[in-house]
């Protein structure tokens, strides 16, 4: 596709000289509106309707244009007219040329175009018509006619009812399709029962897509640009047999899911295992590594038990997650991942339970609970240790989940989409990922004995724990609002305690790093919450309006519990590349902050059947609908994408309309 292009190209500027030679001659083309006075009606639609009259080669294009072309686009030129115009585009022909295939029309055809009657008697507008012509070469026309409809005069026009007739069917059920994804960028489209020749054109608002029939009359390749996963939006297929006309939408979650299926488990185990690895979740691999290092004298059967017994509490925990999800679901709820980070009291009681934990393990007191909760979980933990060992891998659990990492948004949002028994086994492979270390434990016990023997450096590493899970309470402080004077007064306690009570080299390196830093906060406060481009804060109604007004935007859905989302603003969003390409080509962007609870976000990123974040979207005159962008950014990845909706025609409408 991409050397038919570059051979288009070429072809188009060799002949640029000779274009007026191959200009329409006056009557070989007319493009007129009709009906001329009235309106044409098919059921309880309205509709007008756009003439071609094509003559000596003269072609036009269909939605889907092929290796080269431009569909036809109508508009009106007063822009606040309230009556939506839908056009639609009868079934097309394939033209191939000197080895470059094009979709679309010759001869005579008439364009159906359905609009909205906001209780209007009469319309007398212009509309702007926008269409490529092409022979030996391509020229495009714009040009505005005026159109007069009276709802209450319907006409009748036999070519445009021959053109409506020919225009696909929605979900008819005329053909029954089998459709795989053979690839991750290609799929197989099969026609079931088949005895006659059938035609198959592919569309999608996303990415380019090829058919190729492989000289069979009923079985078809879909080759796209982008790869399945990357794609929100439904691939279009228009079919025919000669007679019948229909349109199914291929919804991708919906596709025969074998391979999809196993991609998302997969995508769910590596999701689980970067929970370890995430910052959200670095006081639990601490604790973990601290138990490690004291089971490190017991038996191999002992370390085996107290892993298998984690490994347990952690699944129990993401199953009763799971089907509490379910219940949520079930009951009309919809959730997202990372979910509980938006609820106030359960930032208040983890950051609580984190800094009680980490003042213990920097020395300041061991945890007193009343006696009778004491005994009863003394007794519990010395007859039957496995509790104690299922008990903390719950807690793992509990400080893990509400973390948000790569492939896990993903996979979660695939499993809010299907069935209850996909959701479960979606967590399950969550928590096996997850459970990973303990399980390399399980399966190598001796590994424990890598772990030095307890002594000095112990006091050390239960210090540095104890600075991690202290960390990690004043991130969740700071999420929970609390003013940043009284988190800093408190952090100062703790951090000055903490060196008098652990005279140790490590914790007078704390200090002073925590000091400067703090000072360097504070001084540069501005700077750093400063963005270098302005993002506007997100309203669905305000998008709508700048998609409608041909605008470049850029939507960042984020959170500040999400840590992908704050990698990829400090990675790509605010890098100096991307901030320079979005200052130059006046790009607009939006920011959606899901930090507390908001439904217009949720059912904005449903749109996308995405049910956690990060979600970052780019709309443009191309691709009014949106592209997806992945999870993990690059500058790269982001301005290619904008380039693609539609930057390079933005740029040259500016260019004259400023002239």
């Amino acid at each position: 596709m991409f050397f038919n292009f570059i051979f288009l190209i070429f072809l188009f500027f060799s002949n640029v000289l000779s274009a007026l030679e191959f200009k329409p001659e006056k009557n070989s083309i007319e493009v007129e509106l009709i009906p001329e006075n009235g309106i044409l009606k098919k059921g309880d639609e309205y509709f007008f309707g756009i003439k071609f009259k094509l003559e000596n080669g003269w072609k036009t294009y269909w939605k889907n244009p092929g290796d080269a072309g431009e569909p036809l686009r109508v508009n009106w030129e007063d822009e606040t007219n309230k009556s939506k115009l839908e056009l639609l585009f009868p079934f097309p022909e394939e033209f191939v040329e000197k080895e470059v295939t094009t979709i679309g029309y010759d001869d005579e055809l008439v364009f159906p175009v359905k609009i909205t009657n906001n209780n209007f008697q009469k319309i007398n507008e212009i509309v702007i018509l926008d269409y490529l012509l092409c022979r030996e070469v391509c020229i495009p026309f714009s040009e505005k006619k005026k159109i007069n409809l009276d709802f209450s005069q319907v006409v009748h026009s036999d070519s445009f009812y021959r053109s409506l007739k020919m225009v696909p069917k929605k979900s008819n059920n005329y053909f029954k399709v089998n459709v795989r994804g053979t690839a991750s960028d290609h799929l197989t489209v099969e026609i079931k029962k088949s005895n006659k020749k059938y035609k198959l054109f592919a569309f999608s608002e996303e990415t380019e897509a090829k058919v190729v029939n492989n000289r069979s009359d009923s079985k078809f390749e879909i080759y796209l640009d982008e790869k399945l996963n990357q794609l929100s939006k439904p691939i279009h297929i228009s079919i025919s047999d000669g007679e019948r006309y229909e349109e199914i939408s291929l919804k991708l979650n919906e596709l025969t899911k074998t391979q999809n299926l196993l991609m998302f488990v997969f995508f769910a185990i590596l999701g689980g295992f970067i929970l370890n690895l995430m910052p959200c979740v670095l006081p639990v691999l601490s604790l973990k590594l601290y138990s490690f290092s004291s089971i490190s004298s017991k038996t191999s059967n002992q370390i085996k038990m107290n892993c298998l017994w984690i490994i347990f509490g952690i699944i129990v925990s993401f199953l009763i997650l799971a089907f509490s999800i379910m219940i949520l679901k079930y009951l009309g709820q919809t959730v997202g991942w990372g979910f509980q980070f938006q609820n106030q009291y359960f930032l208040y009681f983890m950051t609580f339970i984190i800094l009680i934990f980490s003042l213990n393990l920097l020395g300041f007191f061991e945890i007193i609970l009343p006696n009778k909760f004491q005994n009863m979980i003394s007794n519990l933990t010395m007859r039957n240790s496995e509790a104690g060992n299922f008990l903390s891998g719950m807690f793992a659990t509990l400080l893990a989940t509400p973390c948000s990492a790569p492939f896990l948004g993903t996979a979660v949002g695939f499993s809010m989409l299907a069935s209850n028994s996909i959701i479960f086994l979606i967590f399950l492979s969550i928590s096996i990922g997850f459970c990973m270390p303990y399980l390399l434990f399980l399966l190598f016990p001796r590994i424990v004995n890598i772990i030095p023997k307890s002594g000095k450096w112990t006091i050390s590493f239960r210090y540095f724990l104890g600075i991690l899970l202290f960390l990690s309470s004043v991130w969740l402080m700071m999420l929970s609002g609390l003013n940043n004077i009284i988190i800093f007064l408190v952090s100062s306690v703790v951090v000055i305690i903490s060196n008098i009570k652990n005279r140790i080299l490590l914790s007078k390196l704390f200090v002073g790093v925590f000091f400067v830093l703090s000072t360097i906060y504070f001084l540069k406060y501005e700077n750093f919450n400063q963005d270098p481009v302005k993002w506007s804060d997100f309203n669905k109604d305000t998008l709508e309006k700048l998609i409608i007004e041909n605008n470049i935007i850029l939507v960042d859905v984020t959170a500040d519990w999400c840590v992908t989302c704050k990698v990829n603003k400090f990675t790509t969003l605010d890098s100096k590349k991307l901030t320079d390409f979005i200052k130059k080509n006046q790009i607009i962007t939006i920011r959606a902050d899901w930090t507390k609870k908001n439904e217009e976000i949720l059912n904005y990123i449903k749109e996308f059947d995405r049910f956690g974040i990060p979600v970052n979207i780019i709309y443009g005159p191309n691709h009014k609908n949106g592209i997806l962008l992945p999870e993990i950014l690059t500058s790269d990845i982001v301005i290619n994408k904008l380039n693609k909706v539609g930057i390079n025609e933005y740029q040259r409408e500016s260019t004259i309309s400023s002239n």
